[in-house]
C-alpha cells in the first residue's frame, strides 16, 4: 500500500507537464527521463540551466532516496544498468553528454523566444501591467478589501459633494444616499481582483481594477473612472459658441443700459463652464456723485480683488456700493488643454469710479485687447507626465489665483487710454487720493526713501551691497530698526529664511542680535536683583516671584573680559554666600594666565538662575549666570537661597518659593508604598503613577496662577528593578541587556556575555516595536508616558554595576572565594587584609565607613567597595598580585575616575573596552557576567547625564536612612512617614534663628607650634576648622590639604587673630612630587601624587589659599595623596 501511495504521488507531482517534456527532449533514454522527472527536472526552464553540481545531486538522490520511493520491480525503469546495485547508481558518461547537449538546445530556444517577443506589437498599458495567469499565493480577504475600497470612495465623494453643492437640502440628501453606496469586490477568471460601484445618482455601475501601474509601486485600486463619472453630475460641458459666451451675456446686458459697451473683440477661450442656475447680471447701483442720464458716461476701471468660483450654484451678488460683474479671463494654454472654466468676481471700489460732468459728452471707451488665438500654441496632448499634470492642475483649481500674465493685456490697454486722456488721468488720481490709496508724504521732494517705500529701500540696499567690492555690507538705521522688529515679531526661522533669499538686503543674524543686546550686559556670577525689580516695575507685574535654577551643558571656551580684566570660562569657586567668586581669575600677569590654563578646570556647564513672575505667559528673567562643572553640595544651594531672599527683601521683592535641579541630596519624596511583596505585574503597580505622569506632562500643573511644565528625565534603578518596570527578561536571560541586542551564551552553568562585536545598540522605536521579541515579557505601561525614551531614559546605575557588581565580583567571587587559578592563596589574602586595615586611621572624616577585614567582604556596603576602587585598591594591590591582574584593575580604576569627573570620555570608553577584553583573557568567558558586559555601555549614559554621580542610586540609598529614622514602631509605617514629612514641610524653609557661618573653629588649645613672628597672646589656636564641604584638623587623618598653587601641606596648627579677621594655617610643605603609576596614564593627570621630603621649616598660609582637602596614605617611606572628589574648597 505504501508503494501505491508513492506511485500516486509521483503521478500527481513529478510527471506534471509530461507532454511538453517529451516534445522538447525526445532523444534522451527513457530511464534518464524518468530520473529527471522524479528529481524535479521535468520542465524546460530547470533543464536548460542544469549544471554539474545538479547532476551530482541527481546521482546522490538516486542512490540514497529513490529506492524508498519506487518498487523494486521499477528499478530497471529508473536505474537502468544499475538496477541490481542501485546504491552505486550514477549517470553514464554518454548520458551526461546527451544531457548537456539537451540543456544547451533548450537554452537556445528560450533565448530565441525572448527575442521574438521584443518585436511583437506593443500592448496597452493595462495589458502590459496585467500579470500572466498564475496561482495567487496569498489568500485575499474580499470582505476587508471591500470595506477598504468603500471607505476610500466615501471619503472622496463626500469632498466632491461638499465642494460642488451649496444647497444645504441637496447636500444633506446626497450625503444620506451616499451612505447606501453599493460596492462589490470579486476575483476574475485570470485571478485578477476587480470591483464594481453603483452610482447613487444614476444607478450606473462603474468597474474598478486592482492593478500595479508601476513596478516600483504596490498594487492599488484605480478609482479615477468612478470619480470622473461622479463629478459629471455636478459639472456640465457647454459647447463653445457665440450664444454661450459670457461676453455675449455682458454685451446684451450693457446694451440695455446704454452706458459702457465692451469691445466686440472681447473673446473667451473657455470651453468648460459651470452650469449656472440663472444668468449673471450686472447691477449698476446708485452711487453718490453719479447721475444716470444720457449725457453722462461712466467709465469703470477695475482694480480687482479676484476669487475663483466653481460652485454649481453661483452666489447672488449682494446689494452694496460696488459694481459686481462676471467676466471671463484669458486662459493659459494649460487651461485651454484642460478646457476648464472659471468665473471671476470683480469688486470695483465706488470711489475709484470716474465721472465727468460737462455739456460735451466725452466719448471714451476702454478697449480690452486680447491675444489673438493664432498666437496661442496648443500643447502636445501626448505629454502626460506627472509634472505636466501638476502644472495644469495648479492652473485651474479654485484655490489658486490667476496668472499675473493674464492681466497684462488689460494693464496695457488701460495705460494706453490713460496716456491719451489727460483729464481722465487727473480724475483717476484725485479719486485715488480721496480713498488714501497712496500714503501722503508731507516732504515728498526732500525724503526720497519715504517715497520709494520699504521694497525700494530693500532693492537699493541689496544692489549697493552686491556691487560693493569690499566684504562688509552697509545698512542704514531705518533698515536696522525694521530688521530688529522683524526678528522679534517673526522669530529666528522667518528672519533666516528672508535673509538667505534676499541677498544683501537684510543684516545678518549676528548683526541683529548685536543691535538688540548692545545695551544689555550680564556679568558672570553677579546677581541682578535690582534689575529684576526694574523688570517687574516696567511691566506692572506684582513683585512676587518664584525662583528656580538649573544647569545646561555647553561647549566651554576661555575668553578675556576687558571690563573686569578677568579670564571668563573657568569653573568659578563658590563664596560663602552661595554665589561664585567672579574675580577669581584675574589676568594680573602673564605668569598668572599661564598658570590658570593648565591648572584650572574649564566650565562645561552654565548654571542659570531664573525668576518667574506670577502672571500667566509672562517672560522669565535670568538674574544670574555662571560657569560650573555641575558639582556642588546642598549647603551651597541653601546658602545661595538665603542670600537671594535677603537681597530680594531689600528690593521689596517677595520670593514665593525656590526650586533647584542641582544637588542630588535635595530629594523630594513623590510616592511611597508598603507591602509584603512586590506586585506580580509592574503595570498594576505603576498604573496610578503613569496616569498622573501623563496628566502632568500634557497639561502641567498650576501653582499660584503659574503653569509649570513637567518632564521625566530618567528612571534610576538597578537591573532587577529595571527589568520589572520595563517588563523585560532579567539579568540571567540570554537577551537581557537593556542597551544592546547581544545574545548571551550558557557556559559552566551560567549565562555569559563574552562578545565584544556582533551586536547593535537598542533604540526607543526598536524597543516599542519589539524587534527582539525574546527580550520582552509583555508591553510595559511606561511606554504610554510622553517623551520617555525606553532606552536612554533608563541609565545604568554605577553603584550596583561597578561597586556592588564588578568590584565585588573581583574581590569576593574571584580573588577571595573563587576557583583556582584565580583565587589568591590564604597567606596572600591575609597579607592584603592586614595591609588594608593599616589605613583605618588614615581615612578622612568625610568617609562614613572605615576599612574592614577582607573576611567580611561579603557584608561590605557599596561605599566600602567605592573606597577600595577609587582610593585604596591601587596601593594595596601593588607588588602583591601579578602584573596582569594589577594592570587590569588599574584600567578599571582610571576609567571610573575619569567617568566620575566627566573628563576624556572617549579615552574612558576605550579603557573600559580594554578592561573587558583583558578580563576575559584573565578570568575566562564564563566570568563575563551581565555587569561586566554593561561596562561597555556606561560611557554612553555619561555622555547624556554627565558624571556617574549624577545618575547613581547613592543619594536614594542615603535617603532611606532618613526615611527609616522617621518610623518609631512597626504599626502603620506609611502614616508615620507621611505625618513626619508633613510636619517638616509646614515649617518655613529659612526660619532658622541661628545662621551658620563658615568657617567654624572647634577645640581651642595652646599646645602650638607657633612661628617666631606670631605672639600667642594675640592669636587663638584651634585643632579643627570646619568648612561647608569638608573639615581640616591637626589630627593625622585630616591634616593634609592642597593649595591653589598645587603644593601639598601638612597642617600643624590653626590660628585665628583675636578679632577673627585673619585665619592662618601653620605647617610643612612637601618638596618633591612624582607619579604613583604611569600606565594606563600618569597618575598626576588624576591628581594622584607620591610625595616626599617635608620642609623642616614651619610656614604659614592664609585660609584663602586652600583649594582642596587631600587623602594622605603612607606608602613605604613616602606619602600617597589624592584629592577627594567631594572635598573641594569653597573659596
Amino acid at each position: 500500500m505504501g508503494s501505491n501511495m508513492n506511485n500516486e504521488h509521483t503521478t500527481n507531482s513529478a510527471y506534471q507537464g509530461t507532454d511538453e517534456f517529451e516534445k522538447e527532449i525526445p532523444a534522451l533514454p527513457q530511464d534518464l527521463k524518468n530520473v529527471l522527472k522524479i528529481s524535479g527536472y521535468y520542465n524546460i526552464e530547470s533543464l536548460s540551466n542544469i549544471t554539474n553540481d545538479d547532476i551530482q545531486a541527481i546521482e546522490q538522490f538516486g542512490r540514497e532516496e529513490l529506492t524508498s520511493l519506487i518498487d523494486e520491480a521499477e528499478y530497471e525503469q529508473y536505474f537502468g544498468v544499475y538496477k541490481r546495485v542501485p546504491q552505486k547508481f550514477k549517470l553514464l558518461p554518454g548520458h551526461k553528454k546527451l544531457l548537456k547537449i539537451a540543456s544547451e538546445t533548450l537554452k537556445k530556444k528560450l533565448n530565441e523566444q525572448k527575442n521574438i517577443q521584443k518585436f511583437q506589437n506593443p500592448l496597452s498599458s493595462r495589458q502590459r501591467n496585467c500579470p500572466k495567469t498564475q496561482v495567487r499565493e496569498e489568500v485575499i480577504d474580499l470582505h476587508l478589501e471591500k470595506n477598504n475600497l468603500r471607505k476610500e470612495l466615501l471619503k472622496k465623494c463626500k469632498d466632491i459633494i461638499q465642494e460642488a453643492t451649496l444647497d444645504l437640502n441637496k447636500k444633506s440628501e446626497y450625503l444620506t444616499r451616499l451612505d447606501n453606496i453599493e460596492v462589490t469586490v470579486q476575483i476574475g477568471h485570470n485571478d485578477d481582483l476587480f470591483g464594481t460601484v453603483c452610482c447613487i445618482l444614476c444607478q450606473n455601475k462603474v468597474k474598478l481594477f486592482f492593478e500595479q501601474r508601476k513596478s516600483t509601486c504596490a498594487p492599488r485600486w484605480l478609482r479615477g473612472n468612478f470619480y470622473k463619472h461622479f463629478k459629471a453630475h455636478f459639472y456640465t460641458k457647454i459647447p463653445a459658441n457665440k450664444s454661450t459666451l459670457v461676453s455675449n451675456e455682458i454685451e446684451n446686458e450693457t446694451n440695455s443700459q446704454g452706458n459702457c459697451r465692451p469691445n466686440k473683440k472681447f473673446k473667451t477661450m473657455l470651453n468648460y463652464l459651470e452650469k449656472p442656475s440663472e444668468n449673471p447680471k450686472i447691477d449698476f447701483l446708485s452711487v453718490s456723485g453719479i447721475e444716470k442720464n444720457s449725457s453722462n458716461t461712466s467709465h469703470v476701471v477695475s482694480h480687482i480683488d479676484c476669487e475663483f468660483n466653481l460652485q454649481s450654484e453661483p452666489k447672488r451678488p449682494k446689494p452694496s456700493s460696488t459694481i459686481t460683474s462676471t467676466i471671463t479671463n484669458d486662459q493659459t494654454r494649460d487651461q485651454l488643454t484642460n478646457q476648464q472654466a472659471c468665473t471671476k468676481k470683480v469688486n470695483v471700489i465706488q470711489n475709484v469710479l470716474l465721472n465727468t460732468k460737462s455739456d460735451d459728452t466725452v466719448k471714451s471707451r476702454v478697449e480690452f485687447e486680447n491675444k489673438s488665438e493664432e498666437n496661442l500654441k496648443i500643447p502636445d496632448r501626448a505629454a502626460n507626465s506627472r509634472s505636466d499634470r501638476i502644472k495644469r492642475k495648479l492652473s485651474v483649481i479654485p484655490q489658486n489665483q490667476p496668472y499675473i500674465t493674464t492681466f497684462f493685456p488689460y494693464v496695457n490697454s488701460v495705460e494706453k487710454v490713460m496716456q491719451e486722456n489727460a483729464e481722465l488721468k487727473r480724475l483717476f488720481l484725485d479719486n485715488c487720493k480721496k480713498i488714501n490709496v497712496f500714503e501722503n508724504h508731507p516732504n515728498e521732494s526732500s525724503d526720497d526713501e519715504n517715497i520709494k517705500g520699504l521694497l525700494n529701500l530693500l532693492i537699493k540696499t541689496a544692489t549697493a551691497n552686491n556691487n560693493n567690492t569690499k566684504k562688509s555690507n552697509k545698512y542704514n538705521l531705518t533698515l536696522k530698526k525694521f530688521s530688529n522688529y522683524l526678528f522679534i515679531i517673526g522669530g529666528r526661522l522667518l528672519y533666516e529664511t528672508l535673509y538667505l533669499n534676499l541677498n544683501g538686503a537684510l543684516p545678518s543674524i549676528s548683526t541683529v542680535q548685536r543691535e538688540l543686546f548692545k545695551n544689555c550686559s550680564i556679568e558672570e556670577g553677579v546677581p541682578r536683583i535690582k534689575q529684576l525689580s526694574e523688570h517687574l516695575s516696567k511691566r506692572n507685574f506684582p513683585k512676587t516671584v518664584w525662583l528656580s535654577e538649573d544647569g545646561t551643558r555647553i561647549n566651554g571656551r576661555i575668553q578675556y573680559c576687558a571690563s573686569t580684566d578677568t579670564n571668563v570660562g573657568f569653573v568659578l569657586p563658590i563664596n560663602p554666600n552661595g554665589y561664585p567668586n567672579n574675580m577669581a581669575f584675574k589676568a594680573t600677569s602673564i605668569q598668572e594666565v599661564k598658570r590658570q590654563f593648565p591648572e584650572e578646570s574649564k566650565a562645561n556647564y552654565t548654571y542659570a538662575l531664573v525668576a518667574q513672575p506670577l502672571i500667566a505667559k509672562s517672560p522669565q528673567f535670568c538674574y544670574c549666570l555662571y560657569g560650573t562643572d555641575n558639582r556642588f553640595s546642598s549647603s551651597d544651594v541653601l546658602q545661595r537661597w538665603r542670600t537671594t531672599i535677603a537681597m530680594a527683601k531689600d528690593n521689596e521683592i517677595e520670593v514665593l518659593g525656590m526650586s533647584s535641579d542641582g544637588d542630588s541630596r535635595l530629594l523630594k519624596i513623590c510616592g511611597i508604598y508598603q507591602g509584603n511583596e512586590k506586585p506580580h505585574s509592574s503595570n498594576d503597580f505603576m498604573l496610578d503613577f503613569v496616569m498622573e505622569a501623563i496628566e502632568l506632562i500634557n497639561n502641567g500643573f498650576f501653582y499660584n496662577t503659574i503653569c509649570y511644565n513637567v518632564k521625566i528625565i530618567a528612571f534610576i534603578c538597578d537591573v532587577p528593578a529595571k527589568s520589572f518596570l520595563k517588563c523585560i527578561k532579567g539579568h540571567s536571560g540570554y537577551m537581557s541587556c537593556t542597551k544592546c541586542n547581544i545574545e548571551g551564551s550558557y557556559i559552566e552553568n551560567r549565562t555569559c556575555f563574552p562578545s565584544l562585536e556582533g551586536w547593535n545598540l537598542r533604540t526607543d522605536s526598536g524597543f516599542r516595536m519589539k524587534e527582539q521579541s525574546s527580550h520582552h515579557i509583555e508591553t510595559t505601561i511606561l511606554e504610554s508616558i510622553p517623551c520617555v525614551d525606553m532606552i536612554k531614559s533608563f541609565p545604568i546605575d554605577y553603584m550596583h554595576l561597578v561597586c556592588l557588581g564588578v568590584t565585588k565580583k573581583l574581590l569576593n567571587n574571584l580573588w577571595l572565594c573563587g576557583k583556582p587559578p584565580h583565587r589568591f592563596s590564604s597567606q596572600q589574602i591575609k597579607n592584603l587584609s592586614d595591609h588594608y586595615l593599616t589605613f583605618k586611621n588614615q581615612i578622612p572624616y568625610e568617609f562614613m565607613r572605615k576599612p574592614r577585614s577582607f573576611l567580611e567582604v561579603k557584608r561590605w556596603k557599596a561605599t566600602e567597595f567605592r573606597l577600595f576602587l577609587f582610593y585604596l585598591g591601587p596601593i594595596i594591590l601593588r607588588k602583591r598580585v601579578s602584573d596582569e591582574i594589577y594592570e587590569n584593575f588599574l584600567t578599571l580604576h582610571v576609567s571610573m575616575t575619569l567617568l566620575s569627573k566627566c573628563d576624556n570620555l572617549l579615552y574612558a570608553k576605550q579603557l573600559l573596552r580594554h578592561f573587558v577584553l583583558t578580563y576575559t583573557m584573565l578570568y575566562g568567558e564564563a566570568n563575563v557576567s551581565h555587569n561586566i558586559h554593561n561596562l561597555l555601555h556606561l560611557t554612553d549614559d555619561v555622555e547624556i547625564f554627565c558624571s556617574v554621580e549624577n545618575f547613581s542610586t547613592f543619594p536614594f540609598e542615603n535617603k532611606m536612612m532618613y526615611i527609616k529614622k522617621l518610623i518609631r514602631k512597626g504599626d502603620k509605617p506609611l502614616q508615620q512617614i507621611v505625618n513626619r514629612i508633613s510636619e517638616k514641610n509646614t515649617q518655613i524653609l529659612f526660619n532658622d534663628s541661628k545662621t551658620i557661618t563658615y568657617p567654624k573653629f572647634q577645640i581651642e588649645h595652646s599646645k602650638g607650634p607657633l612661628m617666631e613672628n606670631i605672639s600667642g597672646d594675640r592669636w587663638q589656636q584651634f585643632e579643627k576648622i570646619v568648612f561647608e564641604k569638608f573639615l581640616l584638623s591637626i589630627q593625622d587623618a585630616d591634616n593634609c590639604c592642597a593649595l591653589i598653587d598645587k603644593s601639598v601641606v601638612i597642617i600643624r596648627n590653626i590660628i585665628v587673630s583675636s578679632k577673627g579677621k585673619c585665619i592662618k594655617l601653620i605647617g610643612n610643605k612637601f618638596l618633591t612630587y612624582e607619579d604613583f603609576y604611569t600606565s594606563p596614564c600618569k597618575s598626576s593627570k588624576l591628581n594622584i601624587y607620591l610625595a616626599s621630603y617635608l620642609e623642616n621649616e614651619l610656614k604659614s598660609w592664609d585660609i584663602n589659599e586652600i583649594a582642596y582637602k587631600c587623602m594622605k596614605l603612607s606608602y613605604k617611606t613616602k606619602f600617597l595623596f589624592k584629592v577627594g572628589v567631594h572635598c573641594k574648597r569653597n573659596i
